[in-house]
């Protein structure tokens, strides 16, 4: 611990953002890991199918385009 600061107060103030960017990305990747499984598993019509492997392709590539500029200003 810090110098005479709780841990609730190092928790809310210092460390926050980081904890929140890790409960959505665990969020986001179990998203996606659902969608996938159920998209290989699904018995659908081939337009629907590719229709649906297109969407999480795209949200997918979304999320990197998202985030990609959070990880080359920490670097």
């Amino acid at each position: 611990m810090q110098a005479g600061k709780s841990f609730f107060e190092i928790w809310t103030t210092l460390v926050s953002d980081e904890i929140l960017s890790t409960a959505h990305a665990f969020g986001e990747r179990f998203f996606l890991e659902a969608a996938i499984n159920a998209y290989g598993e699904a018995k659908i019509n081939n337009g629907v199918g590719q229709i649906l492997g297109t969407s999480i392709y795209l949200h997918m590539i979304t999320l990197v385009n998202d985030n990609i500029g959070g990880i080359s200003r920490t670097i």
